[in-house]
């Protein structure tokens, strides 16, 4: 029962940026002040207008004020609004276990937060101790610093707005099940997430924008420090993933798609189901999955019968796709990927077509995905000489309109023993942060019309 609630408590972190604590902890007396009450307020009277910009909301008066806090003042929010949210889920508890608990996850959370919005305070609290213990930590250079705070203050502004809009005490307040908060947080933080990235991008803070993420829950700070820490403090990784991650890219996709206001819409409708959330990364803006858009599309080659394979990977799945690789290419691909979903179709006339569609996390990792076809490419080369197969390989890109590129490699092969040919055609389709890797074997090469016929089946318009 204790075990279930603690991992419950982090579900029901409302309005909060941070890092787990682990092994690690440090007296906060230790650490070297990061900056003042005086530099907080400016940053915040810099940041503010922005927020206001991309939100596409004005903050009405009395306008938010940022203290600088202590990790002990700190918990004593962190305690309170963790009790309300388990008297709320856990009702049998509330005179008992429930002040244990949120106690002693206060306490914890405290150590290692960077910012909170406090939904009873309405003010933002930032703790300048923990900046500087997890920056050392995680080797961020001091000249970080101002940059992760104004963002952080963009973050738990974004939560100021949120409580200005949707009252966000009064939202939780009618939350009673697990599923529903963790969907109902997920939205609540992936907006904020959004925000505090396109603040970032205003200001020019794009080096702070992906350290920010990083550090938040989920983000791979822990996971790189402590690789195989596993213990009562640290809360099933998937929880903090949907808070984060997950909620991140689902208000990400509404952003691109329709402006602040498609966010705040989806914010009114909060909690939506769960699993319009967990997959956000593997549906199209239009709102179909790109799955659906996949299926048939075989048929583009020929109308005849096809044995077909349908594999979606989620974000476990794509790390164990790129384990093959090199490093450094690893790493690059495990950045950039956060969903693939493939079609696989064959007949039996040795007529082969892959479709691999994948989401990027930022169309600025095209590249990375080049260099993973180029490895792709070498490897099926290397293969092809040590048996002997002769091979003229040719390139070419292809600009499509609707802004749809093409990168096509072609592979003119000849069977030794036989003469015959057997080419081989590989291109990736790309358009904004979708990319569809094309594997074509015993079929007509493309032409651009055929191109063209295949970006308008999958690619938003």
């Amino acid at each position: 029962m204790i075990r279930s609630l603690s991992i419950l408590l982090l579900v029901m972190l409302a309005g909060s940026l941070g890092v787990l604590s682990a092994q690690h902890e440090e007296s906060e007396k230790s650490a070297r002040p990061a900056f003042t009450q005086t530099q907080a307020e400016q940053w915040l009277e810099e940041v503010l207008p922005v927020l206001e910009k991309v939100s596409g909301r004005q903050l009405a008066p009395p306008l938010p004020t940022v203290e600088c806090v202590g990790q002990a003042a700190l918990a004593k929010v962190l305690t309170s609004e963790f009790l309300d949210a388990l008297n709320r889920l856990t009702p049998d508890d509330k005179d008992s276990t429930n002040a244990i608990l949120a106690q002693a996850q206060g306490a914890q959370m405290a150590q290692a937060m960077l910012g909170k919005y406090s939904l009873k305070q309405k003010k933002l609290l930032l703790v300048p101790s923990n900046f500087t213990r997890i920056m050392d930590l995680a080797d961020i250079p001091p000249e970080q610093l101002e940059p992760l705070v104004k963002l952080t203050i963009a973050h738990e502004l974004g939560h100021r707005l949120q409580d200005q809009e949707i009252d966000l005490a009064a939202a939780l307040g009618t939350i009673t099940e697990l599923e529903p908060m963790q969907s109902f947080n997920a939205s609540m933080e992936g907006q904020a997430i959004v925000f505090h990235e396109m603040v970032g991008d205003e200001l020019g803070l794009e080096v702070a924008v992906a350290t920010l993420n990083y550090l938040m829950p989920g983000g791979g700070f822990m996971q790189d420090k402590f690789p195989n820490l596993e213990n009562a403090k640290t809360p099933p990784p998937i929880y903090h993933k949907i808070n984060y991650d997950y909620g991140g890219a689902y208000m990400r996709k509404l952003y691109q798609a329709g402006g602040p206001d498609a966010t705040w819409d989806a914010m009114a409708k909060a909690p939506v189901d769960l699993n319009i959330i967990l997959t956000a990364r593997a549906v199209s803006h239009e709102g179909k999955s790109y799955m659906e858009r996949l299926q048939g599309i075989e048929q583009l080659f020929d109308g005849g019968k096809w044995q077909v394979k349908q594999v979606a990977l989620d974000q476990q799945g794509v790390r164990s796709q790129f384990n093959h690789l090199p490093k450094d290419l690893r790493n690059k691909m495990l950045a950039a990927v956060t969903s693939s979903s493939s079609i696989i179709a064959g007949q039996q006339s040795q007529r082969i077509v892959v479709f691999s569609l994948m989401t990027l996390s930022d169309p600025k990792y095209v590249a990375a995905v080049q260099e993973f076809m180029a490895n792709s490419i070498a490897e099926k080369i290397t293969t092809f000489r040590r048996q002997g197969i002769q091979f003229k390989q040719n390139e070419r890109n292809i600009e499509l309109p609707n802004d749809v590129t093409v990168f096509e490699t072609t592979l003119e092969i000849t069977i030794p023993q036989t003469g015959e040919s057997a080419d081989q055609y590989l291109c990736l389709m790309q358009k904004g942060d979708v990319i569809v890797q094309i594997l074509l074997f015993g079929v007509p090469k493309p032409d651009d019309a055929k191109y063209q016929q295949i970006a308008d089946r999958i690619f938003d318009h």
